[in-house]
Formats: structure tokens, sequence, C-alpha cells
């Protein structure tokens, strides 16, 4: 008996829901993954995948199926002097990736990446600076919805010292996660994440028993006083700025700005 190696795909419209066609095609001619941004052309249009059942090569060749919804990519042209950014800053460099993801890990958008940090305090000179930047794109927006323009933070690529990871797990937060990014197929090498009551997550980066990275994303909520307690006296010890970029905010431990930060 013969089987085939191929997978059945079916493409559906997004708009109507209907199918628009179907095809097989060895899984080679698969993309990995569709768990990042991925377009293709039928006949004279592109088309952006939405979504992807399943989103892996790997499952697609273990079912011979895929369903591929899709939406039209309409070409609109506009002036560049009215594009305006939604935040006024961003950090210029992503962590690296290792280790296949499976779902279970905290998710951050690429564009949340270390807005809310702690910084060694011998870093204040360039703390300073950075803030002086960010907020001279906040006085250059005036009546504007968003920024007209993104200051890139580039200053502070390891903005930890002496900070190991002993000295996390003993703030007694829980048990500590793993790391990816939306949209990324892999975890964050080194990447760590505790959730914390309130919706914020403490998350970050360690190589050996050093931390790179110690940040938060923050939520709706402001986290109860006991988490903001365990950071302060992380910062204490360890001599640590608590830095809120997009909003122009430092928090130095044992003065009212700390917890300001988390408001």
């Amino acid at each position: 008996m013969f089987f085939s190696r191929k997978v059945e795909v079916t493409f559906v419209d997004a708009e109507s829901g209907q199918a628009i066609g179907k095809t097989q095609m060895p899984p080679e001619q698969l993309p990995e993954t569709f768990l990042i941004e991925t377009t293709m052309h039928i006949g004279d249009e592109q088309w952006a995948v939405l979504r992807a059942e399943p989103p892996t090569r790997a499952e697609c060749a273990r079912t011979k199926r895929l369903v591929l919804t899709l939406a039209r990519v309409r070409e609109t042209t506009a002036d560049l002097r009215d594009i305006l950014f939604s935040l006024p800053s961003l950090n210029d460099r992503l962590p690296d990736d290792a280790g296949a993801a499976d779902g279970t890990e905290a998710v951050l958008r690429e564009d949340d990446w270390r807005q809310v940090e702690l910084v060694s305090a011998a870093m204040r000179f360039v703390v300073d600076d950075e803030i002086g930047e960010i907020e001279r794109v906040h006085d250059e927006r005036g009546a504007a919805p968003g920024f007209r323009r993104l200051h890139v933070r580039s200053r502070l690529e390891a903005p930890l010292e002496g900070v190991a990871l002993g000295d996390v797990r003993a703030l007694g937060l829980g048990h500590a996660g793993l790391l990816r990014l939306h949209g990324h197929e892999l975890r964050v090498r080194g990447g760590f994440a505790y959730p914390l009551p309130g919706g914020w997550v403490l998350y970050g980066v360690v190589e050996g028993d050093a931390v790179t990275v110690l940040a938060l994303h923050p939520a709706g909520d402001a986290p109860p006083a006991e988490a903001v307690a365990a950071l302060e006296s992380l910062a204490r010890e360890h001599e640590l700025l608590l830095v809120d970029w997009c909003r122009c905010g430092i928090g130095a431990p044992g003065t009212e700005s700390f917890a300001q930060v988390f408001a």
C-alpha cells in the first residue's frame, strides 16, 4: 500500500471564513514554524498567515494536515512624517534564543523587553543621559497621540553588577518559570520569570550564576507590598536603581521614588 509523505494544506480566508484552496506539499517545502510572522504569495496576491494549525513543520509532517488562516496584505502609502510611535524608547538588543518552547513559558512582547528594570547605581550617569534623551522625545510630542520619534537605548547592555541568581531566589517570590518572546519559537537563553500577584512579572537573564538583566513587566495593579519590599531590599543590598524608561522614572531604594515606579 502507498502512503503519501505530503501534507494537505488548506487555505482559509480570515475575512470570509471560507476555504479558498487546497494543495499537497512535501513537508520540507514548509517553513520550520509559523510562530513567527509569515507571508506568502497566492496567485498575484500577498497574504499574511494569521493562524496555522498545527504551527510547526514537524507537527505538520506527523499529522499530514495544515490549515492556514490568511488575510490579504493590502498595500497602502503614507507620508513618513505622519507615522507616530506608540512608545518613546526601546532597548536596542533583544536576548539570545535557545531551546525549543513548549508553551509553558512566560511570554513578553519584544517592545516590552527591559522597559522597567534594575540598574547598578554605579551607572547612574548613563541612566541620566538616556532619560534626558527620552524626556526630549516626550517634549517633542506636543498634542500628538503618539511620539514623533523613538530613542533607542544602546549603552547598558549589561546593567547589573554583582547580582547572583541565588540573590534573586532568596527574595522568596515563588517558583521561577522560563521565558519566551512573543512570536519566537525558542526560549530566551538563560531566561527566567517569576509571576507576581497583581499581574506583574519579574524576569531576567542569567549567565552562569551572574544575573545580567533583572526587569519587571508591569500590570494594571501594583504588586503586593511584600514583593515591592523584597525588591527594594535587593536594590539596597546591591546598590541598584529601579528605572522606568518610558515614563522617565528613577526609583532609589529607601526613598518614596522606589514605590512610585509601581504606581
